[in-house]
């Protein structure tokens, strides 16, 4: 302050002075001057330090569109960046707004209030500052001393003390918080908050740091150092989601991050809280830590608060009914598993929810199981207004985490009826800790029971009151379930309990299962019984682990390895002749690739049972049925062309390749061998036709973005540069597998042709889509996948469509999809 340079105002100078504000040296007066000196443009004046009668500092200019720049001296420019105040009005209201401010240099601007105008005198009035401004709050101000007390109470002050006021939304902080790294950003948060003069955190900070010292955020340092830890936001309820890889880290560890996204979510549940009440962004600065507590608890409490409208959701539309176009049946078991599916990815929910699920839409009945916070996961102390003292909870976390699992159960309940009218029966198993853990809890519910008696007891909020917040057995007795199992221990958190038996069927081995299939779908499958569908059940089982053990030693001996190939392949074709399928091979071709003298019915290879739904999409008709071929021959015959190229013996080569590619018409590998062995004889435009010939028969991005990925350096030998660089771009920019090999490769190609542009993603997808090249599965197989997958689940054909679902849910990466095709699957019984 002693660096500024006095200012001397002229005569004709005009200056108003400012009343104290409450943080305000008394010795010091402040105002704001105009018509005394030069603006950069229009403007209200400079907010002004008096140091006499009519002298004294210059501290910042002031536009007339509603900013503040700290300055010392009068401005010939307007200044460059970010204002240290700004004053803006909400786009849906032009009569309110709201006030950012720079807490210190380099910082970016946060939230410090809310105003209001009145339209009529233009005035301008604070609401919800983020600190206490004394007798101008409320009061109603023109926009010059307006600015002038904002940049004094938000910007100036503040330095001048070394106590920043504490600007921002809670929103803010949780924002901070995911930023990585994460360790970082909650350790960060911590100190801040520790190292704080009195009153230099705001309430919500506070809390955030006590929530995030109770779940162990100390530990995620050691825990990141061996395994990635990312940090962001589901795209479906905006809370966080802490992405890591279960098989690194071990119970502990995964309980500590949990830990530490509850926390997060917890946050975020009482920003949201709120902001409801507020109407607009919360400002944190307004609330204490002991309110932020009871925001928390009323969190914890009130997850079932949405119980009613997931209840009577079988009334709204159900878009992940449709996949691809595909419209299910209502009512039928795609539908209701959707929309099961959509109501829990939709939970706002303070803890991750971890569920599966299996129902029986003809029968009426949903069985879910889902994963329960342990009681380390609730909160130490809970704030006591009557007392106004922290109260040390500790003693109650198993029997709080106890009544949050059966609210829990009521929520899951709730949508379990509201997935369909048909609904009568559901079955909440709680598995405290993951899904890998033993049952603590099973209840069950009736329909008509729960919707009129249970369900008005949780829209008057007997769930969420207070009283029955670590009151499992009172919980109970509200929820009243049709049948219980539950058992608990003496700090109040579940024993181990037999889950209830929902009644639904297990499901049987596709090979084994010789239901029909549904007229509709026999000709698009060119099969007649579900059993035509399997491709994973392998009966040769034996021969295929003899193929792989050839192949282990060709690198060093491919000639004794092709030998041994070669008798096991003919030893496939004698087993295949003494079922009574086999067929003899003309001029020594592989059996697998001759068309078949029983039954009139084609071997067919698949790598995969999408790969099986495609067949429509091979040659052949509606009439055309087919036999599952060998996968010890397939095997052979694929180890056998990659060995003949090896020792250079490319006619026989691109035999075994054809033959595998004959009798595996819409499996990427029956393709991919002969595409190596046209790429070594120097033939690619050959290899160019079969991989996009294969491209029609990608069903994940992974196998989209190889094909392309291959098909870039066949265009590239070729001369086609322009397609061969957006191949190459498309799959560099898809982040997959063969990411960092394209963007080599790329490089190459580049420093050949003497470019030091790479093609933009627009311009590569525009040059791709110009040439018919797919980095992405096409439309054609997405839609085929979903018309068999919902077309066989809605026939009760549930382990036919598990795996078809599953991948075409994983080309929508849509979670609800995703979790609706791995219920096909059916839900694991305990032993």
């Amino acid at each position: 302050m002693g660096d500024r340079a006095e200012f001397k105002l002229p005569m004709l100078g005009k200056c108003m002075k400012l009343r104290p504000l409450p943080d305000q040296d008394p010795r010091r007066e402040y105002g704001v001057i105009w018509d005394s000196c030069r603006q950069p443009g229009e403007g209200w004046g400079y907010v002004f330090e008096f140091t006499g009668k009519r002298r004294g500092r210059i501290l910042a200019w002031m536009t007339a569109g509603g900013a503040a720049y700290a300055c010392d001296e009068p401005l010939a420019y307007v200044p460059e960046g970010e204002p240290d105040v700004l004053a803006s009005r909400l786009p849906e209201d032009e009569n309110a707004g709201q006030v950012e401010a720079r807490s210190g240099r380099g910082l970016p601007l946060r939230l410090a209030s809310r105003y209001r105008r009145v339209p009529r005198t233009g005035t301008f009035a604070f609401e919800q500052p983020a600190c206490d401004l004394g007798s101008y709050a409320g009061s109603k101000l023109d926009l010059r001393t307006f600015l002038a007390v904002a940049f004094l109470a938000f910007v100036h002050l503040p330095q001048e003390s070394g106590a920043a006021v504490p600007c921002g939304r809670m929103a803010d902080v949780v924002d901070d918080l995911l930023k990585p790294p994460l360790p970082d950003a909650c350790d960060l948060l911590v100190h801040r908050v520790r190292s704080a003069r009195p009153g230099g955190a705001s309430g919500f900070e506070l809390y955030a740091a006590r929530l995030l010292e109770e779940a162990g955020s100390s530990r995620l340092r050691a825990i990141a150092a061996h395994a990635d830890i990312g940090a962001g936001r589901l795209s479906t309820t905006g809370l966080a989601w802490l992405r890591f890889d279960e098989d690194a880290l071990d119970g502990e560890e995964r309980n500590a991050v949990l830990a530490v996204e509850s926390a997060l979510n917890r946050l975020a549940l009482i920003e949201a809280s709120v902001a409801a009440a507020d109407g607009a962004g919360a400002l944190y600065a307004g609330y204490d830590e002991g309110f932020c507590s009871e925001l928390d608890w009323r969190a914890l409490c009130g997850i079932a608060a949405g119980a009613g409208a997931l209840a009577r959701g079988s009334g709204q539309p159900n878009e992940p009914r449709g996949m691809f176009g595909v419209q299910a049946a209502q009512g039928g078991e795609w539908d209701v598993r959707t929309r099961f599916a959509q109501a829990c990815e939709g939970l706002r929910l303070p803890f991750r929810l971890e569920y599966r699920f299996d129902a029986d839409a003809a029968a009426g009945v949903l069985a879910v199981e889902c994963s329960a916070p342990l009681p380390g996961a609730f909160p130490a102390a809970r704030w006591d207004a009557a007392r106004a003292m922290w109260e040390d909870v500790r003693a109650l976390r198993g029997w709080a985490a106890s009544a949050y699992a059966m609210r829990l159960a009521a929520v899951l309940a709730a949508a379990a009826f509201g997935a369909g009218i048909g609904m009568a029966r559901a079955v909440v198993t709680v598995r405290p800790g993951s899904l890998g853990g033993q049952a603590g809890m099973s209840l069950a519910f009736d329909r008509i029971p729960f919707l009129a008696d249970v369900l008005p007891r949780i829209e008057a909020g007997a769930l969420a009151d207070p009283v029955v917040a670590c009151d499992p057995a009172a919980v109970l007795a509200l929820l009243d379930p049709a049948d219980r199992s539950t058992a608990f221990l003496e700090n109040g958190f579940f024993a181990t309990v037999q889950p209830l038996d929902a009644g639904l069927a297990e499901r049987r081995p596709l090979w084994m299962d010789g239901r029909p299939l549904p007229a509709s779908l026999s000709a698009t499958l060119r099969a007649d019984r579900v059993c035509e569908l399997d491709v994973l059940h392998d009966e040769d089982a034996d021969l295929t682990a003899l193929v792989a053990e050839a192949l282990e030693g060709a690198e060093s001996s491919p000639l004794a390895s092709i030998a041994v190939l070669e008798e096991l392949s003919a030893r496939v074709d004698e087993r295949e002749c003494g079922r009574g399928l086999g067929a003899e091979a003309a001029d020594g071709a592989p059996a697998a690739s001759a068309a078949p003298a029983g039954g009139g019915r084609m071997p067919l290879y698949c790598a995969n049972p999408a790969a099986r739904a495609l067949v429509a999409l091979a040659d052949g008709d509606a009439g055309t049925r087919y036999r599952k071929a060998s996968d010890a021959a397939f095997a052979a015959h694929s180890g056998l062309s990659r060995l003949y190229l090896k020792v250079g013996d490319a006619p026989r080569a691109l035999e075994a390749a054809e033959a595998c590619r004959s009798s595996a018409p819409t499996s990427l590998p029956g393709y991919l061998d002969a595409v190596s062995v046209h790429m070594e004889g120097g033939r690619f435009a050959e290899a160019e036709a079969l991989l996009r010939r294969a491209q029609r028969f990608a069903v994940s991005r992974a196998e989209s973005s190889y094909l392309c990925y291959r098909l870039a350096y066949a265009l590239w030998r070729q001369g086609r540069v322009e397609q061969a660089l957006a191949c190459y771009a498309a799959v560099a920019d898809g982040g997959g597998a063969m990411a960092g090999q394209a963007e080599a490769e790329m490089a190459d190609l580049m420093k050949q042709e003497g470019l030091r542009q790479r093609p933009s993603p627009e311009a590569a997808a525009a040059v791709l889509r110009a040439d018919g090249i797919a980095a992405v599965p096409s439309g054609e197989a997405a839609e085929l996948l979903a018309q068999v997958a919902v077309g066989l689940a809605d026939a009760g054909l549930l382990e036919a469509a598990a795996p078809l679902a599953l991948a075409a849910a994983q080309i929508t990466g849509d979670d609800a999809l995703l979790a609706a095709a791995r219920s096909l699957e059916g839900v694991p019984r305990d032993a």
